[in-house]
């Protein structure tokens, strides 16, 4: 009996996936659990298996192609099988989340398999594809005059002179697809929804150095590196422990304040930036935060983070100071309801006490907050109580278990 392959819900808010890469052709032979085609959502890439050993008969879009949840991306049957593809195609229909695309009635097929669409092969000389990228000509739109069809120098040449001048360059177009795509729609979605509001606070960080720099010894003999992205991480866990109504999110017509903090951590990589979330970073000491946030780390930025690693998010920091930025506001990462922009640490001149004059480690801090849910003064309480913790390290209270 033939079955459809259909696009999965991996998660919550799981709208659509994009087709990377099919790794089986149509008429191909398949396994069950086999992996017929990897699709990307949410962020991370997913294998999508056979759910029957047969031959994929039908393969309904191609890479690059953006279909919603439960849509159906293939079918699997017997060999020779003759089946009802627009009875798999409704049934398909039923399940999705999310009805972003109609696809085109496809006969059923009267025969074994289904013959695989002809495309047309172009044929072009190593000199004219280089002077057709030059010179930003497409050579699909190029009829070749060469031996076989193929295109020649002077083809290109001849559709370069029909095509208007501009003055632009262009060194290179990204799609707005896959990962990118996400995280265009999630920044908009939150600047449209938050009503945001940032502090900013200078802070002294030449007492915290000194605790860092006078304890690595000690935790790099049990094997651990403690980064000052850890141990902010521990300090801003235990401000929102102090200060739980920063800890919340907007859930329809209520506000959930969190118990425990689940710290997402930004990390920039090749296909954009993604927040793995540290879970329960409240409750860990900051031997067990540096550990498992360096996994996370490199994890993300490897691209083998899984869809659990990015759930459940409570709270963010965002470092920026290793790229020379003094302060900036970040946009916050719905659906929750605060971010901490971290700056680059300065050496400057401070007054002290009594009048005495310093050069001290200094820092800004950038604290974005949705101000239907937290007001100016909580928000001023908890960015203070951090900064006291930065310049007061003995204030810190270390979890163990």
């Amino acid at each position: 009996m033939a079955r459809a392959i259909t696009v999965p819900k991996l998660g919550l808010t799981m709208e659509k996936a994009t087709i990377t890469t099919w790794m089986k052709e149509e008429g191909d032979p398949v396994r069950k659990g086999e992996v017929v085609c990897i699709i990307e959502t949410d962020k991370v890439n997913f294998e999508v298996e056979a759910p029957e050993s047969g031959v994929l008969a039908k393969v309904i879009a191609g890479e690059g192609a953006v279909l919603p949840v439960g849509a159906l991306l293939a079918v699997v049957a017997k060999e020779g099988e003759i089946f009802d593809l627009d009875a798999l195609i409704h049934e398909a229909s039923e399940v999705k989340v999310a009805e972003e695309r109609k696809f085109p009635e496809t006969p059923i097929p009267t025969g074994a398999g289904v013959q695989r669409e002809e495309k047309r092969e172009l044929k072009a000389s190593p000199l004219a594809r280089r002077i057709a990228e030059e010179k930003g000509v497409s050579l699909e739109e190029i009829t070749g005059t060469g031996p076989g069809g193929s295109i020649t120098k002077e083809d290109v040449l001849q559709a370069a002179q029909k095509k208007d001048v501009t003055p632009l360059q262009i060194l290179r177009k990204i799609p707005l697809s896959g990962v990118r795509k996400v995280i265009a729609e999630r920044m908009t979605e939150s600047w449209h929804t938050a009503a945001r509001v940032t502090q900013v606070m200078e802070v002294d960080m030449t007492e915290i150095i000194r605790f860092r720099q006078e304890k690595q010894k000690d935790w790099e003999a049990k094997g651990v590196h403690v980064t000052l992205n850890d141990v902010l991480i521990k300090i801003v866990s235990q401000a929102l422990l102090e200060i739980p109504e920063i800890n919340c999110s907007v859930k329809g017509q209520e506000v959930e304040v969190y118990k425990n903090v689940n710290m997402g951590i930004a990390v920039a990589t090749q296909r954009g930036l993604i927040v793995p979330v540290l879970k329960n970073a409240s409750g860990k000491s900051l031997l067990e935060i540096a550990k498992e946030s360096r996994v996370l780390i490199e994890k993300t930025q490897e691209g083998k983070i899984g869809l659990d690693d990015l759930k459940f998010g409570t709270f963010t920091i965002t470092n920026l100071g290793t790229f020379g930025i003094e302060f900036f506001t970040p946009i916050i990462n719905q659906p929750e309801s605060a971010i901490l922009g971290v700056g680059k640490i300065d050496q400057k001149v401070k007054v002290l006490e009594g009048d005495k004059i310093a050069i001290r480690s200094m820092m800004y801090l950038s604290f974005v907050f949705d101000h239907r849910v937290i007001d100016g003064a909580p928000a001023a309480r908890f960015l203070g109580r951090v900064k006291e913790m930065l310049e007061h390290p003995e204030q810190v209270k270390e979890v163990t278990r």
